[in-house]
């Protein structure tokens, strides 16, 4: 007989060690995101839903500090630990990447289109007005649209501005399509709507509020904190 299939320690290590997350990142869940305002609700509940369910498409933009990275990371940690090929790159790592396949053998851009799992910070930081690096995430963007509508890979884009404002209209469209929605089973959210007879967020949201991150004091206290109590 077939024993229980078993996850694999030492996959989920090889993982952990190329996403692109650093140790405390690694370690950041949903409990790391404060507050009770309707987007902060609404991320923590995305955290475990797309843990949970690793498909589709997830774009949030909004002000610096309202957690859209952090949720990010949250999901690529957890997914991380399940011992899936998650990946957070900031954009400009990824452009980096393209440059790099011109003097080398390896293939980033083909690395980052079948990647199963994908996470793009701050995508209005690259410069979208040179043809050649537009021309290149107008490929990888419309390639894993279409995977993500396949229901085959899963994209998480961060921003700072509303999609439309800064980028080009393709790409554009892409981030903000109306067919990535996820079940909302909470209570009153204004980022909550209404389709066809259910509650549902949508795939693109503007996260506003106050800073959301986790204030985490620096080594200098931490440190001295350890010496009261070992004192």
């Amino acid at each position: 007989m077939f024993g229980r299939a078993q996850r694999c320690h030492d996959c989920a290590t090889d993982h952990a060690q190329r996403c692109g997350l650093n140790e405390q990142e690694l370690s950041i869940t949903a409990s790391d995101i404060h507050g009770n305002t309707h987007a902060e609700r609404a991320l923590r509940y995305l955290i475990g839903y797309i843990a949970d369910n690793p498909t589709g498409w997830l774009t949030l933009w909004g002000n610096y500090g309202t957690a859209k990275t952090m949720t990010v990371q949250a999901i690529i940690a957890s997914l991380v630990r399940q011992g899936k090929p998650a990946r957070f790159y900031r954009a400009s790592e990824i452009e980096q990447g393209w440059f790099d396949d011109l003097n080398a053998d390896r293939s980033n851009a083909e690395l980052y289109r079948r990647l199963p799992i994908l996470a793009i910070d701050e995508l209005n930081k690259v410069n979208l007005r040179n043809d050649w690096i537009r021309e290149r995430f107008q490929d990888l963007i419309d390639h894993r649209y279409r995977q993500a509508v396949a229901g085959k890979q899963l994209t998480l884009i961060t921003l700072q501005y509303e999609p439309n404002d800064c980028l080009p209209g393709d790409i554009a469209s892409r981030l903000g399509d109306g067919r990535f929605y996820r079940p909302w089973v909470g209570g009153t959210n204004k980022l909550v709507i209404d389709r066809w007879g259910e509650r549902v967020l949508p795939g693109c949201l503007h996260i506003e509020g106050e800073d959301a991150r986790p204030q985490i004091p620096p080594d200098f206290i931490t440190k001295k904190r350890r010496g009261a109590d070992n004192g």
